[in-house]
């Protein structure tokens, strides 16, 4: 009896916040009990977020639909709304790191391995694309039955000026770099001045990533509308034209968050949470993947799982 009790009251639960706030239905579906395994690693690697956050993104296999087999007709997919472009994460890129420096080095992709997965991307035939690109795409809710790939570099490091800008040049392609604006000018960051010609550059967009780098979710209302708001307009005087996209920082959000990015103007804001199935009435909460989920040898066949298993 104890068990049918409890069940009911989920039920009943589920139905009332699906009622009184459809937000939380749109934005927050579906599995509640679903629970990633934790560890001391992996929570180095992904922040705490991606575990606060993970489980309600994530579908069963057994609750998914028609499990797609070619990359082809996933691209079809992509109407009404709703757009297939896989939008992958990366922070640093270097040629050394402190093998004592174990957080930093979770987060680095090799200079070496970026320039393969660079290629990769253009010897299978994706098109990069701003961040920007992709909103646009969904806002007018076009069509794009395309291979393309949008590459964007978290916090606004000094090693993107170095050595992707060059790469990104060589290659002719395009990415996004998400820049915290009371970081610009610190030892490890880009400068204003690097963040002027990259922007003038026609191959980077400069997005916004807060003030000061703050885990957004639990603070105050006030606090992060001042972090979102500020981080965009320094960088708009800075480079002299708007900024339209947004990377929360640690991938933390909140229904706040969201309204904070609406009220700042930002056409679409990037989460961590895995994914590459964008749709126009969730671009607060875009997702995104990491490098390591794709296998480059073959990459039409990692885009089918990751669509299988996070649509």
């Amino acid at each position: 009896m104890a068990y049918i009790t409890t069940f009911l009251v989920v039920i009943f639960f589920g139905i009332f916040m699906g009622f009184s706030n459809p937000r939380f239905v749109a934005s927050h579906s579906p599995t509640l009990f679903a629970k990633p395994t934790i560890t001391i690693s992996s929570i180095i690697a992904y922040g705490p977020e991606y575990f606060e956050n993970s489980g309600r993104e994530e579908t069963s296999e057994a609750t998914n639909s028609a499990r797609f087999l070619k990359y082809q007709d996933i691209l079809i997919e992509s109407r009404d709304g709703k757009v297939i472009v896989p939008v992958v994460m990366y922070h640093y890129i270097e040629k050394y790191v402190d093998p004592q420096d174990t957080m930093k080095q979770k987060l680095t992709v090799m200079l070496p391995e970026f320039e393969n997965q660079l290629l990769a991307w253009k010897k299978s035939g994706y098109e990069t694309l701003f961040a920007k690109d992709l909103s646009k795409n969904l806002i007018d809710q076009k069509v794009m039955d395309k291979r393309a790939v949008a590459l964007t570099f978290d916090d606004g490091y000094e090693d993107f000026y170095l050595y992707v800008f060059p790469l990104l040049k060589k290659n002719k392609a395009k990415a996004t770099v998400y820049v915290i604006s009371g970081y610009i000018g610190r030892q490890g960051f880009l400068t204003r001045e690097q963040i002027r010609e990259l922007s003038k550059s026609g191959y980077v967009e400069i997005g916004g990533h807060t003030v000061n780098h703050v885990y957004l979710k639990g603070l105050s209302r006030q606090t992060i509308a001042q972090e979102i708001l500020n981080g965009k307009k320094e960088i708009e005087k800075l480079i002299g034209e708007k900024i339209e996209t947004f990377a929360y920082p640690f991938g933390a959000y909140s229904l706040d968050a969201e309204v904070a990015t609406i009220n700042a103007e930002y056409d679409a804001s990037f989460t961590t949470q895995p994914g590459i199935i964008h749709e126009s009435t969730k671009t607060t909460l875009l997702s995104r993947v990491r490098p390591h989920q794709i296998n480059y040898n073959d990459i039409d066949s990692s885009l089918v799982k990751i669509y299988n298993e996070y649509k």
